[in-house]
């Protein structure tokens, strides 16, 4: 029978079961001189992650030093000696270059014993952690790059932590209301209420709620809310619950703001006219900046015989003008046209079944908000 060390622990055994586990780590386990420096251990791993056989960490004083990555020495080696010489544990992350010349990030996590107040040995663990840097630096370059989208299309954007509350927003968000993030904060659910107009609260609520329950895919509504100013600007509003609980309960949210308020106006714009359009027995035609057409009231689709969908995207001139047409008014307008000035001519124009008609066209350049032309209305 073997004879055991006291208390009954086998050393060898145990000494075997402390090997097998550091030469498991994904790390390399390290003992050295808090003077010198000098390695008198490092763990096999080291050959694996490294390359390079562990007689040389041990053999060559400077080892370490020198395969430390150019661009991290003087942020890890000044600093790790500093902290050896004055007893102080202390965590690094560097790179180190393999042998075959590619780096490997570490984080080194380093112990120091101190005896009569002198440091005497250095002890630590280099973890590799290149697949964690790595991952880091992807999510970088695609938040950089999601940032570059939602900086180019202009977007506010906000998320929502259903448990506490909170609510985040991006500094566009609060710009697009007035305000900056620091003079909103702290932003709640109740920060959003207050600023959207009473009028489309309930109607965004419902939305939302229909989201929560799965019966919309997306969070999706258009709403007025309130600038900094007393105004209300028009915002579409879009997120979708990123996640939920076992119970489907939902846990957060991320969605977007868009400005909307131009949009809206030009559409009011056109609803008023198209009432006034549609009110009048005249036929009435709207062309954009290449003179094809966006627009006819019913009017002018009666006189013509055309249906919108016939005339949609074509120069009125090519569908309605004909054998009898007097080419002199043609030239007369189209060079009107060109100046973009405004223009009358008595025309012969034909319908959708060959039958003719005369008309007096009066069209005029047509002028978006910054004064660019935008095409004529006749």
């Amino acid at each position: 029978m073997t004879a055991l060390p006291p208390h009954g622990i086998d050393a060898t055994a145990s000494e075997r079961r402390f090997a097998a586990l550091v030469e498991s780590l994904d790390g390399i386990v390290w003992e050295a001189d808090a003077r010198t420096l000098q390695f008198s251990y490092v763990s096999p791993p080291a050959e694996r992650i490294l390359g390079y056989p562990v007689a040389r960490w041990l053999d060559e004083p400077d080892f370490w030093e020198r395969h430390i990555h150019p661009d991290d020495r003087a942020a890890t080696i000044t600093p790790c000696l500093t902290a050896i010489r004055e007893g102080r544990a202390h965590v690094l992350e560097y790179r180190m270059l393999a042998a075959d010349g590619h780096a490997v990030w570490f984080r080194d996590v380093v112990t120091v014993e101190v005896v009569d107040g002198q440091p005497t040995i250095a002890r630590g663990v280099m973890v590799d952690v290149t697949s964690h840097r790595e991952l880091e630096a992807a999510l970088e370059r695609e938040h950089s790059r999601l940032s570059g989208f939602i900086e180019a299309t202009d977007l506010g954007t906000w998320e929502w932590n259903l448990e506490t509350g909170e609510t985040l927003f991006n500094e566009r968000l609060a710009s697009m209301l007035g305000y900056t993030l620091a003079e909103l904060a702290p932003v709640t659910l109740a920060t959003w209420s207050a600023l959207t107009h009473p009028g489309d609260l309930q109607r965004a609520n419902e939305r939302l709620e229909r989201h929560f329950a799965g019966e919309l895919p997306f969070y999706d509504c258009e709403m007025r809310m309130r600038h900094r100013e007393g105004s209300w600007i028009w915002v579409h509003d879009r997120g979708r619950v990123t996640r939920r609980a076992p119970d489907g309960r939902p846990l957060r949210m991320v969605g977007t703001h868009q400005d909307i308020t131009q949009r809206r106006r030009d559409e009011e714009s056109l609803r008023l006219l198209s009432q006034l359009a549609r009110g009048t027995t005249n036929g009435v035609v709207i062309t954009d900046v290449e003179g094809r057409i966006t627009w006819v009231n019913e009017a002018f689709t009666r006189i013509s015989g055309y249906s919108f969908a016939e005339l949609a995207g074509r120069v009125p001139g090519e569908v309605l003008q004909g054998p009898g047409t007097d080419p002199d008014a043609i030239e007369r307008i189209g060079a009107a046209v060109a100046r973009r000035e405004p223009f009358e001519e008595e025309l012969l124009n034909y319908r959708r079944d060959g039958r003719p008609y005369w008309v007096r066209i009066s069209g005029a350049p047509v002028h978006d908000e910054a004064g660019s032309f935008a095409g004529f209305m006749a």
